[in-house]
């Protein structure tokens, strides 16, 4: 009878551990996009971002989301009356909390900020590319740099 009981569990004991592993291994396809690592950056390094993509700062509890590329700049070889502007919208939050939307654009005039402060940090729009007119495709690019203020 107990040798029955054994050949009976080794089945079991095996599909639970193939399950185990199967499921262990599934586990980045089925989590959360919340639970997902978040790339990390330097201070004062300029780093690349596109429209949904999401960095931390390390170091700190400064996390860094662009929600959305806008581009209405002049293209290239054409005579426009205005020349436009880049504008990247973004969520910036601190230990997850205090979250707040900045726009920073490519435009540096009194209502078109390329540069802005937020928890002790001054985050910098430098480029946005691909410009109109260079006849490149694809996703904006938004290239910023985050630098520490001084206090």
């Amino acid at each position: 009878m107990q040798n029955k009981i054994n050949r009976s569990r080794k089945p079991m004991v095996t599909f639970v551990l193939i399950a185990v592993v199967v499921f262990g291994c599934l586990q980045p396809v089925f989590s959360s996009p919340h639970s997902k690592r978040v790339r990390q950056v330097s201070t004062a390094q300029p780093f690349d971002l596109k429209q949904g993509q999401t960095v931390s700062v390390k170091g700190t509890k400064l996390e860094i989301k662009v929600l959305e590329i806008q581009d209405s700049r002049c293209p290239r070889n054409v005579t426009c009356v205005w020349a436009g502007n880049g504008a990247v919208k973004l969520s910036v939050s601190l230990h997850g909390r205090n979250r707040q939307v900045l726009t920073l654009n490519t435009m540096n005039a009194q209502k078109f900020l390329s540069e802005q402060n937020y928890g002790g940090y001054k985050l910098a729009l430098q480029t946005l590319n691909p410009y109109p007119g260079d006849g490149q495709s694809g996703d904006k690019v938004a290239t910023l740099i985050v630098t520490k203020l001084r206090r």
